[in-house]
């Protein structure tokens, strides 16, 4: 019925959304925004009135010049007008949210939830967008500092980054355990990525959705963003590490062929995370 819609209602310049753009668009919606009521609330909002609400507020209007300028950055397939929705979206949401504010990597999260929804023909993808971003964002809500005392968020990365080290050493052999001062940095990777899925490190959007779709398709995204890690570094080429003059040069080496990731390395990577999946799942999570 929604095909036959489309085919002869739709403008002509309208794409009919495939059998896997709708797929995802829903299945996003369902882990990000929850459905409901909520998604409701978020389609019943008025986004412009929301973003002059807070025009008058300086630090908005900080963030907001950043927005801009990250958007012009930003090499993406946004059109013009998503550019416009997109910008809208996250002003709305520092508005809404006006203890958390803007960060690196933010606009790219925003972006690839925006243009699933496009993609997916939902029924209105800046509010979905809205709906979805603080799921999406704080995922794994631990490693989001509150203020500047909370320590959780560094006590929490230290744990998933030692499980990290241990699922790695298990399946990556002496070469890992000889590199112990890498834990330092799986620290610093956790801690910064695990807010924003990734999408301050990959920079291809078809390669970033690959990993998302695994994450949100997870019963438990915590574990599933854990396994992403840990098969993101055991699919690099393990000769990588030693080509720095030390660990954090090699890890910054590590994190610049995040940045090359293709869609078809992406695939690999969640083939391997689905393994571990499977590998804990029977086994129970190493110790």
């Amino acid at each position: 019925m929604h095909l036959i819609y489309y085919l002869v209602f739709s403008p002509k310049n309208v794409m009919v959304p495939s059998h896997e753009n709708r797929r995802r668009a829903r299945m996003w919606l369902v882990r990000f925004a929850g459905g409901g009521t909520r998604l409701a609330e978020a389609r019943a909002m008025n986004l412009p009135a929301i973003v002059a609400r807070g025009a008058s507020q300086t630090r908005l209007r900080r963030y907001r010049e950043q927005i801009e300028a990250d958007l012009c950055r930003n090499r993406s397939d946004n059109t013009p007008e998503q550019r416009k929705d997109l910008l809208e979206v996250l002003l709305s949401w520092l508005t809404l949210n006006p203890s958390v504010g803007y960060a690196q990597g933010f606009h790219v999260v925003g972006g690839t939830l925006l243009r699933a929804f496009v993609d997916g023909g939902t029924k209105s993808p800046p509010h979905d967008t809205l709906a979805s971003l603080s799921a999406a964002c704080r995922i794994n809500a631990a490693y989001t500092p509150l203020h500047a005392s909370d320590n959780m968020p560094m006590i929490q990365s230290h744990a998933t980054a030692s499980q990290v080290w241990i699922d790695v050493s298990n399946h990556g052999g002496s070469r890992w355990r000889s590199s112990p001062d890498i834990m330092r940095w799986l620290v610093t990777f956790v801690l910064r990525c695990f807010p924003v899925l990734f999408g301050n490190v990959v920079a291809n959007e078809t390669a970033l959705r690959r990993l998302w779709d695994f994450i949100a398709e997870s019963d438990t995204p915590d574990d599933a963003c854990r396994h992403i890690t840990v098969a993101l570094l055991l699919t690099q080429n393990p000769s990588l590490w030693h080509l720095g003059k030390d660990q954090d040069q090699n890890c910054q080496i590590f994190e610049s062929l995040l940045q090359l990731l293709t869609p078809e390395r992406a695939k690999l990577v969640v083939k391997s995370a689905a393994y571990l999946a499977r590998v804990e799942r029977v086994a129970g999570r190493a110790v």
